[in-house]
């Protein structure tokens, strides 16, 4: 189903009289209106790839890669403070070493709750 335009509408004669408002108002609905109303009313598509093994491991690859990247950060800032006499480079180099260590310590608590409600789940099977 999709809705292309809206008629206009207007206030019925007698409610308008009662309260006291003008009997000829029309409005017209804004074009982007219609359109939010017909997107949201169409059914969403789903994606081919809909297989939950699919996604758990899709959401696995792009937490290791960001894992990866925030190694590779703190690593260059360790590099950068050992040759520098800058404390700044140092303050850098700890605030890296730590936003590594709160990630991977947030990804393996998701993977460990994850592995515990598969487990719940094929037990209860």
């Amino acid at each position: 189903m999709s809705i292309d335009r809206i008629q206009k509408t207007s206030l019925s004669g007698e409610w308008a009289g009662q309260h006291g408002a003008v009997r000829s108002v029309e409005r017209t609905p804004e074009r982007g209106d219609v359109q939010w109303f017909s997107a949201a009313v169409q059914p969403t598509e789903r994606a081919a790839d809909s297989n939950v093994a699919e996604r758990i491991v899709g959401q696995l690859a792009g937490s290791s890669e960001h894992l990866q990247q925030l190694s590779d950060k703190a690593d260059r800032a360790l590099r950068k403070a050992s040759k520098s006499n800058d404390p700044q480079d140092v303050i850098q180099a700890s605030r890296s070493l730590s936003s590594f260590y709160l990630e991977s310590m947030l990804t393996t608590k998701l993977i460990s709750k994850g592995t515990q409600a598969i487990e719940k789940l094929t037990n209860l099977q």
